[in-house]
């Protein structure tokens, strides 16, 4: 996922459920961990935890790889600040532009 304004929709969409936020967070907080260890952190099933992942993966937030036995999940660096405001300069000129 580049960060540019038009591919926004799925990062927005990803990051629209609270449960999935604070995968990602946890996933940000402990890059490198596995899959196991994250799963662990909530109070849900390993099927939902597993159901953000791969949405988030999905959206190039995070990126998974398999050491040996284990998942571990890490972070992509996705750049939230410029693509926002990217998005919002696309916005203001289209606002301009509309008048």
């Amino acid at each position: 996922m580049s960060g540019s304004p038009e591919s926004l929709g799925p990062i927005f969409f990803a990051l629209s459920d609270p449960l999935r936020r604070r995968v990602l967070e946890a996933a940000i907080a402990h890059d490198g961990a596995t899959v196991t260890q994250l799963c662990e952190l909530f109070p849900v099933s390993r099927f939902a935890v597993m159901r953000h992942l791969n949405t988030l993966e999905e959206t190039g937030l995070i990126r998974r790889e398999v050491k040996g036995r284990e998942r571990r999940v890490y972070s992509t660096g996705f750049k939230f600040e410029e693509a926002i405001a990217a998005w919002a300069r696309q916005m203001r000129e289209r606002s301009v532009c509309d008048e």
